[in-house]
């Protein structure tokens, strides 16, 4: 069965599974008979004790002396019996887990026989369609193979998961089943070249056969996770994605460890809990939260992004390398939780088959299919973890959601950083397809991240429901959602912006729909104050590009107020885009994004702002782009479509981005005119009237009988001159 969904321009690699197995079957097996050792002494020690009764009399005494060891015999003996039922487990996992390695052994050569037949197969699987038949036919084959192929690789990782997961919880309900855990000592474990570990936690080369005990992340102290995270970053052959993969349950506990006082932090970190409940949208607190982070040790830093991995993957001033790795362990936590939650509403679904308990089902079956999108969701990020150059670096899973996440790094060699800004209908669940557009305006392709280019998803933020939200909903519903979201993404910007060297790396954002309102009135001058200095922060962006804008920001009445006055701003929107039909040469109507006192509703991008509008143009077939695509595109008048693979539309987003390559200027009346000859003629010999016909001038085509028919053709056949976008750039 192939998934849906599933990627066929990656090929994914199994979970590593490398388990000394004859070494961890001698352990168990020398654990239970250990324990039964122990049980037996015990026995012994009993009876002897017992013995003392004939040989001790002493009438004030010897009450209390024969009963001294009374409980002594059992509680050993049910230690003894809780070691050696844990023997038994990890027996059962050995043998469940040597198939299970030898298939991880296969997919992993299976995957490296795909990458050749990729490799010299001259297919670009990024491409949606090829020319040629024979070569069509193998892409097709390829396809199919690479698909069924990660089938297989999500199959066995979830049994590996899956068989993990059940033997660790056998092992951590052993510590109750007792019920004498308070006297039962802490047993510890090496595992093959790794620290002694507690359970729940893996060596450098093994996970549960590094352990033979039972405690949880609430035990753990921060030394012992600065352990762990040694560990991992000890390991050239392991993430901290890797390790929250391999360790679901534990980064599960990890995930919900909140910070509630200063008294959980190291020396030197204390000002962390206080700055924690500040306004994290405030520069001085950024700036202060950087000022702590920077001045601890590596080692350090590593415990509490292992301990609080919700709190520091979140929080604005700790390095985005930094907070990747914390999510990487907060995701694998929250995927644990998701799945939990789905199979409590299966069983809980499972027990309403009552015909008269239908609406209830109903209502849980709703929850249940929620529940697993958002599920989907987090497991697409877990994955571009593992086959790309991707960190998570923020994870919100209250409400609808939020997150964001960064390609590559912020590093010396980084020249362009872009950031992708979502619209009306985005959610965890849109993550998917907000990743895919993220990448597509950055023009990572299948090679990966270019060692230039860093790009970030963002969608820090809720938005409308739907896109006729904008104009159904109320005024101050959308206001306020605006505000929080400019709110926080100029605070991120300004959290980024401490990481790069501005003067030598060019920022852009993409903005669709709603998001252009909230990046307007993020890159408004006094977007954000500084409550030590007083002083005033907006975006620093070199170029944003919006695309089917509801709006452009608030309290802007011209380039003064942009916290950059000059940056490039471009607008890609097609002549019958749903957001606005009324729209005529730049002005936006929409009441909530008025920047004018007076209420005055329009909006005048190209006037106030000298925004440059660039054609959102045909797709690959040359149909222009809100007649392309099915139904529902042609319905939204394309405001769905300016991503689409090989269009005018994303060459734009792409290029203006970048700030280099030829787009295509918006055809105006000018333009227009210039290049195409209207005539009134009858439609037909003796007609007592006439209509109009549009012959582009230089295409071989016959006239049309529309102006978006000429502007098509115009477009298609390229009459009209590129512009190189650098011509654009101000100041």
């Amino acid at each position: 069965m192939i998934y849906e969904g599933t990627q066929t321009n990656n090929i994914l690699f199994p979970t590593e599974v490398d388990v000394p197995w004859d070494d961890l079957d001698s352990s168990a097996s020398g654990l239970k008979s250990s324990a039964r050792a122990v049980a037996d002494s015990a026995s012994d020690v009993g009876g002897t004790w017992t013995g003392l009764q004939t040989a001790y009399q002493q009438p004030s005494t010897q009450d209390v002396v024969w009963s001294a060891m009374d409980d002594v015999p059992s509680t050993v003996e049910d230690w003894a019996e809780t070691m050696e039922s844990a023997g038994s487990a990890l027996q059962d996992f050995v043998e469940e887990g040597r198939p299970l390695q030898a298939r991880c052994e296969e997919l992993k050569a299976q995957a490296r026989a795909l990458q050749v037949r990729l490799t010299f197969s001259e297919i670009d699987l990024s491409s949606p369609t090829v020319d040629d038949e024979e070569t069509a036919a193998a892409e097709e084959l390829l396809r199919e193979d690479i698909a069924q192929h990660n089938s297989e690789v999500l199959t066995f990782n979830s049994d590996w998961r899956s068989l993990e997961s059940r033997i660790e919880g056998d092992l951590i309900a052993l510590q109750s089943s007792s019920g004498v855990n308070e006297d039962i000592p802490e047993v510890y474990a090496t595992g093959p070249g790794g620290v002694a570990t507690p359970v729940g936690t893996f060596s450098s080369e093994f996970d549960l056969g590094s352990v033979v005990a039972t405690a949880t992340s609430g035990e753990l102290s921060l030394e012992e996770v600065q352990e762990i995270a040694e560990e991992i970053e000890g390991n050239d052959d392991m993430s901290w994605a890797d390790w929250a993969a391999q360790n679901p349950e534990l980064a599960a506990e990890l995930a919900e460890n909140e910070l509630t006082s200063e008294d959980q932090l190291p020396e030197g970190a204390e000002d962390l809990y206080g700055l924690s409940q500040q306004d994290q949208n405030d520069p001085a607190t950024i700036d202060a939260i950087a000022e702590t982070w920077n001045s601890l040790e590596d080692e350090e830093q590593w415990a509490l992004l292992m301990m609080f991995p919700a709190v520091f993957g979140n929080m604005n001033g700790v390095k985005l390398e930094d907070r990747g790795r914390a999510n990487a362990v907060h995701l694998q936590g929250q995927i644990v939780h998701h799945e939990r939650e789905v199979e409590e509403l299966n069983e809980e679904h499972r027990e309403l088959n009552n015909p008269r308990q239908q609406s209830e089902a109903r209502e849980v079956r709703q929850q249940r299919e929620s529940v697993q999108e958002e599920l989907n969701a987090l497991e697409t990020a877990a994955e571009e973890m593992r086959t790309q150059d991707f960190q998570v670096i923020y994870l919100d899973t209250e409400d609808a959601g939020q997150f964001a996440g960064l390609y590559g790094s912020l590093d010396g060699e980084t020249e362009h950083l872009h950031t992708n800004v979502p619209g009306s209908e985005s959610d965890l669940t849109t993550l998917g397809t907000g990743l895919g557009r993220t990448k597509s305006a950055a023009g990572i392709g299948s090679e990966g991240v270019p060692d230039d280019t860093a790009a970030i998803y963002w969608q820090g933020m809720d938005t409308p429901p739907g896109v006729l939200d904008n104009v159904t909903a109320s005024d101050d519903e959308l206001l306020d959602m605006v505000d929080e979201g400019a709110e926080s993404l100029a605070a991120f910007d300004y959290a980024v912006n401490m990481e790069i060297d501005q003067e030598n790396v060019r920022t852009s954002y993409d903005a669709h729909s709603f998001a252009a309102s909230v990046i307007g009135t993020a890159a408004e001058e006094e977007a954000l104050t500084n409550s030590d200095t007083g002083e005033n922060y907006g975006v620093q962006a070199d170029a944003i590009t919006i695309m089917g804008p509801v709006g452009f920001g608030q309290n802007i009445e011209s380039r003064d107020d942009l916290a950059n006055e000059d940056v490039e701003i471009y607008w890609v929107e097609t002549r019958s885009d749903v957001v606005d039909p009324r729209r005529d040469e730049g002005l936006i109507d929409m009441p909530y994004m008025s920047h004018l006192p007076e209420g005055v509703t329009f909006h005048d991008l190209m006037g106030d702002l000298d925004v440059v509008r660039l054609e959102s143009g045909v797709d690959e077939n040359g149909e222009l782009l809100e007649n392309s695509g099915g139904y529902i595109n042609k319905k939204g008048g394309g405001h769905g479509s300016y991503f689409t693979s090989d269009s005018e539309s994303l060459e734009a987003i792409q290029r203006a981005s970048a700030g280099e390559g030829e787009v295509a200027p918006y055809v105006d009346d000018e333009i227009f005119e210039e290049h195409v000859e209207i005539r009134a003629v009858q439609p037909e010999e003796g007609a007592d009237y006439y209509v109009r016909e549009y012959d582009v001038i230089g295409s071989d085509l016959p006239p049309v009988s529309t102006k978006i028919e000429a502007i098509e053709i115009m477009l298609a056949e390229e009459i009209v001159d590129p512009v190189d976008v650098s011509e654009y750039a101000r100041g």
